[in-house]
C-alpha cells in the first residue's frame, strides 16, 4: 500500500469514527462549561478587528505553517485536542454577556451584534470552515498544515480572531513531537549500528527507549496533558505522565490507562528513607528486591550518595545474588553528573560486575537482568553526546534508555518551529484576491499570498514520498488536506492507533 492510499484509508476510518461516536460532548472537557469563555480565548487587540477590515469584505482565508529557519525538519501535525476541546463548543449568550461586561472595562471594542447572530442564527455554532492535514502527517517546514474560513459571507471577521486559540492548539503538540521524532532518530540510528537486534526487535525496544518524566516540570496540567500525547502519539509508551496516558482516552479513543506506560522506580525521597551509610544502601536494594523482583522490571536511583561504590559493591556485590536470582530485570538510574561521562562510567561498573556478552558488532551486551537509565536534565543535544559517547565506549545502545523530561515538554516555544498564522486571501462584491506580508527587514517571514495545495507525491529520484506546496489544484492526484471541522461540527476523527500508524509509515 502506498502511503498516499494509507492515509486515504486511515481518513476514511477518522470519518467513519465520526458516524460511530457522534459529537464530542461536556463529559469529555477539561474545562468546565461554568468557567469556559471561547471569548477569553484570544489576544485582546483582537476584540477590535472586525472594524479594521474593508467594510464590504465577505471572505477571509488564514493559514497555519512552521516557517523556514525552524529547528526541525519532521514537524508531526496535531489539531483534534484543539477542535474537540475548543472548537464543538457552542458559543451562548452568556458568554456574550459577560465579554460585554468585561470589555467595557477592558477598554476594548465588542461586536456584541455579531456574535449575536451566531448563537440566534447558527445555533452558537462557529460559521468556519477548518482544512488540516490529516491526524499525525509528517511534514517540514513551509507546508501549510491548516486554513480557516468563514462558511457565510457576513462573518469573515471572525477568521482572525481563532488566530491565538488555534496556534496554541497546534504549535505546541506539533512541536514537542518534532522533538520527540528527532531524539528517536538519533536513538535509532545509534542502536541499529551497535545492536544484533532484528528490525522487528528495534521496533519493540525503541517504544520504551524515550521515557516522558517531564509531568513536574510543565507549566499545569493541560499543558503535561498535550505534550505527553505528542510524544505518545509518536509510538513511544514510556511514560510517567499520567494526564497524557489519560488525554489518549478523552482525545483519541485509546483503551482506559492503555496508551502509555510506567515501572515501579524508586526516587531519593524512599532510597534515602534507609539511609547513605553502605549497610543501609543494602538494606534498601534488598527492599526493592522483595517489593518488585517478582515482577517484569522495576529501576532504582543509585546515587542518593555514591552511584560508583553503590554499583561496584551493592548492587554488583552484596546485593547481586538476589538480583540475579529474582525474575524482573533491574534498571540502574545515576542522577548526577556530566551525563555521557556518568553513563559510560556506571556501564563500564555493570560490565565489570554483572558481565554479558559481545555481539557481532563487536559491543558489549550487560546481562539480561540489568539495565540502566539516564533521565536528568537531559536534551537533544546531550542525548546524541550519551549515544556517541556509549557506542564508542564499546557498549550496544539497547543496553539503556533515556528518561526526558523538561526539555521534551517545556523546553519549546512558538519560536522553535517559528510558527506563524497568517492571512493569504480576502474578498468583497469584486472577487477573490490574494494578500500577504513581505518585510524588507527580514524576508524569512514573508507569508504566503493565496491559497496553496498540499499532495503527497511519489518522489523517484529521492525514492520516496514527498510533500508538494502547489499554487494550483492538480487534477487527478488526491488533496493531501480535509475538511476537519465545519459549522460547528467535527468531520474526522482519529483514534491513537491510526496517528501512530500514520507516524510509523512516515517515518525516514
Amino acid at each position: 500500500m502506498s502511503l498516499m492510499q494509507k492515509v486515504l484509508d486511515i481518513r476514511h476510518q477518522a470519518k467513519m469514527m465520526v458516524e460511530l461516536h457522534g459529537q464530542p460532548t461536556s463529559f469529555n472537557r477539561i474545562f468546565s462549561e461554568v468557567n469556559f469563555n471561547p471569548l477569553t480565548w484570544m489576544d485582546g487587540y483582537k476584540f477590535s478587528q472586525f472594524q479594521q477590515y474593508p467594510l464590504k469584505t465577505n471572505h477571509l482565508l488564514s493559514y497555519i505553517e512552521a516557517r523556514f529557519g525552524a529547528k526541525h525538519v519532521d514537524i508531526p501535525f496535531y489539531i483534534q485536542p484543539f477542535l474537540k476541546e475548543f472548537m464543538t463548543r457552542p458559543l451562548t449568550q452568556r458568554h456574550i454577556d459577560d465579554q460585554a461586561r468585561f470589555n467595557a472595562k477592558y477598554g476594548a471594542p465588542f461586536n456584541k451584534e455579531g456574535y449575536e447572530r451566531i448563537v440566534n442564527e447558527f445555533g452558537g455554532r462557529w460559521p468556519v470552515e477548518i482544512k488540516a492535514l490529516p491526524e499525525g502527517c509528517i511534514v517540514p517546514p513551509g507546508v501549510p498544515m491548516t486554513y480557516i474560513e468563514e462558511t457565510h459571507p457576513d462573518f469573515a471577521w471572525i477568521v482572525s480572531p481563532f488566530e491565538t486559540a488555534m496556534l496554541r492548539g497546534v504549535w505546541y503538540m506539533t512541536t514537542v513531537g518534532a522533538v520527540s521524532l528527532a531524539v528517536q532518530k538519533t536513538i535509532r540510528k545509534y542502536l541499529e549500528a551497535s545492536s544484533d537486534l532484528s528490525p522487528e526487535e528495534i521496533e519493540e525496544t525503541m517504544k520504551l527507549m524515550l521515557n516522558d518524566f517531564g509531568a513536574r516540570g510543565a507549566t499545569g496540567h493541560e499543558g503535561a496533558m498535550l505534550g505527553d500525547m505528542a510524544h505518545l502519539l509518536t509510538g513511544q509508551l514510556g511514560t510517567d505522565t499520567v494526564e497524557g496516558v489519560d488525554g489518549l482516552r478523552i482525545y483519541y479513543h485509546h483503551e482506559h490507562g492503555a496508551g502509555g506506560m510506567t515501572i515501579p522506580a524508586s526516587e531519593h525521597s524512599t532510597a534515602t528513607s534507609f539511609g547513605l551509610d553502605p549497610e543501609q544502601e543494602i538494606a534498601f536494594n534488598n527492599h526493592m528486591i522483595e517489593q518488585f523482583g517478582d515482577g517484569f522490571i522495576f529501576a532504582s536511583v543509585i546515587d542518593s550518595a555514591d552511584a560508583h561504590r553503590n554499583v561496584r559493591d551493592h548492587w554488583g556485590a552484596a546485593n547481586i545474588d538476589r538480583v540475579l536470582a529474582m525474575k524482573a530485570r533491574l534498571v540502574l538510574r545515576p542522577d548526577s553528573g556530566v551525563p555521557e561521562e556518568e553513563s559510560v562510567a556506571v556501564l563500564e561498573l555493570m560490565w565489570e560486575r554483572f558481565g554479558g556478552h559481545v555481539n557481532s558488532k563487536g559491543k558489549r551486551v550487560l546481562n539480561p537482568k540489568v539495565r540502566m537509565i539516564y533521565g536528568d536534565g537531559i536534551n537533544e543535544e546531550s542525548i546524541e553526546r550519551i549515544c556517541h559517547a556509549v557506542v564508542t565506549a564499546g557498549f550496544s545502545l539497547e543496553n539503556m534508555c533515556f528518561g526526558m523530561g523538561g526539555a521534551l515538554l517545556q523546553d519549546v516555544v512558538r519560536d522553535t518551529e517559528r510558527y506563524a498564522m497568517k492571512a493569504c486571501e480576502i474578498g468583497d462584491e469584486n472577487g477573490v484576491r490574494p494578500i500577504g506580508k513581505k518585510p524588507k527587514t527580514d524576508p524569512t517571514k514573508s507569508s504566503k499570498f493565496g491559497r496553496r495545495w498540499v499532495y503527497l507525491v511519489d518522489d523517484e529520484e529521492k525514492g520516496q514520498d514527498t510533500i508538494l506546496v502547489s499554487e494550483k489544484p492538480i487534477d487527478d492526484i488526491p488533496e493531501l488536506m480535509s475538511v476537519r471541522y465545519r459549522n460547528g461540527l467535527l468531520l474526522e476523527d482519529y483514534t491513537c492507533d491510526m496517528v501512530r500508524e500514520l507516524i510509523k509509515a512516515q517515518r525516514r
